[in-house]
């Protein structure tokens, strides 16, 4: 009978992957390796039992916890990861084992019921479960530990003064409403803990008992775990005076009752019920506590009315004082600042804080005066009114004002109509030519006529080449020539306006002293955009002082107005659709002093409205 060949098929029969069934099968062989070199014989299925597991463990592995099968290792020849797959292989192949009842039992259950066995014994108080049944609860660490603390305490109390040795099964049967009110003395009377403390304490029991009434362990309504009350602070007053008891009597009854919230059954007041009501909590507490501060000082009042010697004692030390009308009334967890801010002492703080107290908390005599005063208010009033009028100006006038009372634009000013050149000089030998040259520069229409008609400007400049050769030169960048000869100039003369839009093609030729004119002549690449730098498709705008009043574009002038000079006669016609003026005000005037007519001619049987 090959025992891996039967697991394997029972593995694969419940739909195991391959990769499962192969670290199965190699766990299992590991297991039946060790085990024959341990015995010395082959393994056989009764083999499996609780011994030879704990060998295994020994032996392979660490200490584990049996019930839940989870790795402590220490160290040991197998990795804590590694041992703990092996374990669980093993859990399954013993499962198999007994359902092919080739073994009597399980041995894993065993192991868990001796495990649960010993750990019953070790922690008869159930600690341990209470902390997993607070990390389930989803209580932090610090809750943890402090709730720790504090029931490890009480039960190591508990277990000397009811000798759980003498006990039944269930060492909660010895709790009772006695022992918690001798645990509660205890704290008072001989550790001499404050009533927060106390408290603290007393809470940590009560979710201890409540975890034990979920399992089943107690019955924890038959338990009142009460607060401890608060240590008195005034001990003798004459009679007639308030006692501490009598003041949180009085307060317990000055309380105003908190029904129970009654929902409405109307889903969406139901649901603004509910988002209502932290902020009617919150408003509860707030009212709670100005209450509490002032029925605080009424008893400071009437405490402060007596004679009678006040002793106070804690946990550490006792005071015997005269009546103060401070003494357990100040509002707790409260700093002074907050209630008392004007009898803070300043003399051992440092320069800085000095400073930031004084503008929290003081204000200038003149500053008292002046607020005290019935017109500051009013004064106050205009100054808000008259900085929000002008914010209010400010907006509509950068966001709502009428775009007609906008100055209109200026007309473009032409730029200036200037060519830069570049060029190096040489000698025949080209050797660079580092001394002053005149050169002259002519722009022509053809690349090589050399006609008057062809000539179309023309200047002489005096340039100064580098080491190398090499010079730089502006043309044009003169006073203009307007209705002089094209003769050879002695200074730099303007290139005018119309060489450019006149012309689509312009050639640049170059003259070194007296020598012939340079070949070829280079063309000036930019003048098919300059031509329309001025221009629209080769018409000047209106308000151009050489435009005319034909083949114009349409403009407006600096004064944003559109004028038709000379003796044209323009039509703004339509010839289809509407033509349409519109405007806030329409007017139709003619040129003063001119006698004109203003003439609305429809044509057939065309009508005015």
């Amino acid at each position: 009978m090959d025992l891996l060949e039967l697991f394997k098929k029972s593995l694969l029969d419940k739909k195991a992957s391959g990769s499962t069934v192969k670290n199965y099968l190699a766990d299992i062989r590991k297991f039946l390796r060790w085990f024959e070199a341990s015995f010395g014989r082959e393994f056989l299925p009764s083999d499996l039992n609780r011994d030879t597991i704990t060998l295994f463990e020994q032996t392979q592995g660490g200490s584990i916890s049996l019930e839940e099968g989870d790795l402590a290792a220490q160290e040991s020849e197998t990795s804590a990861r590694s041992f703990e797959r092996y374990l669980s292989t093993l859990r399954k192949f013993a499962s198999f084992l007994k359902s092919q009842n080739l073994i009597a039992s399980n041995p894993f259950d065993e192991i868990k019921a001796v495990s649960a066995q010993i750990e019953a014994e070790s922690d008869p108080w159930k600690v341990k479960e209470f902390k997993n049944y607070l990390y389930l609860g989803g209580a932090s660490k610090v809750t943890i530990k402090n709730y720790m603390v504090d029931i490890n305490a009480f039960c190591a109390w508990a277990s000397h003064v009811l000798s759980v040795e003498n006990l039944s099964d269930n060492v909660f049967s010895g709790i009772d409403q006695s022992l918690i009110s001798s645990y509660k003395e205890r704290l008072a009377s001989v550790l001499h803990l404050s009533p927060t403390s106390i408290n603290r304490k007393l809470s940590s029991i009560r979710k201890y008992l409540a975890f034990a009434s979920e399992k089943g362990l107690i019955d924890s309504k038959k338990l009142q775990v009460s607060s401890y009350e608060d240590i008195k602070i005034v001990e003798s007053i004459s009679s007639g005076s308030l006692s501490l008891q009598d003041f949180k009597e009085e307060e317990e009854k000055s309380q105003p009752e908190v029904s129970k919230t009654q929902w409405s059954k109307i889903p969406p007041v139901r649901l603004l019920q509910k988002l209502l009501l932290p902020y009617a909590l919150l408003e509860e507490l707030i009212a709670a506590k100005l209450a509490f501060i002032i029925r605080g000082k009424r008893l400071a009042q009437k405490a402060s009315q007596t004679t009678a010697p006040l002793a106070i004692s804690s946990r550490k030390h006792s005071v015997r004082a005269t009546t103060s009308p401070v003494l357990g009334i100040t509002p707790p967890n409260l700093p002074k600042e907050m209630y008392a801010p004007h009898k803070i002492s300043l003399t051992n703080l440092p320069f800085h804080k000095k400073l930031i107290h004084h503008a929290r908390f003081t204000r200038p005599n003149w500053y008292k005066k002046y607020h005290s005063t019935s017109f500051s208010h009013y004064f106050h009033f205009a100054i808000l009114i008259i900085y929000a009028s002008v914010v209010g100006i400010i907006i509509y006038t950068n966001l709502f004002q009428d775009a007609s009372s906008k100055k209109a634009l200026a007309a473009p000013a032409s730029p200036p109509r200037i060519l830069s050149f570049q060029g190096r000089l040489t000698d025949n030998n080209d050797n660079p030519i580092t001394t002053g040259t005149q050169i002259r520069f002519q722009i022509y229409s053809d690349p090589t006529a050399t006609g008057a008609g062809n000539l179309l400007w023309q200047e002489v400049d005096y340039v100064s080449p580098d080491q190398d050769g090499i010079f730089s030169q502006l043309l044009g960048n003169g006073s203009t020539c307007s209705g002089q000869p094209l003769t050879p100039q002695s200074t730099p003369c303007a290139i005018p306006s119309s060489v450019f839009t006149d012309n689509s093609s312009l050639y640049l030729g170059i003259t070194i002293e007296s020598t012939p004119e340079l070949t070829p002549r280079q063309r000036l690449a930019t003048v098919a955009f300059a031509e329309n730098s001025e221009s629209l498709q080769g018409m000047l705008p209106i308000t151009d002082v050489s435009a005319g009043q034909t083949n114009v574009v349409l403009a407006l002038d600096t004064g944003g107005d559109l004028t038709i000079g000379g003796s044209a006669s323009p039509t703004f016609a339509a010839t289809g659709g509407q033509f349409e003026l519109s405007g806030q005000t329409l007017l139709l005037s003619t040129t003063p002093g001119s006698n004109g007519n203003v003439n609305v001619v429809p044509d057939g049987l065309g009508k005015i409205d």
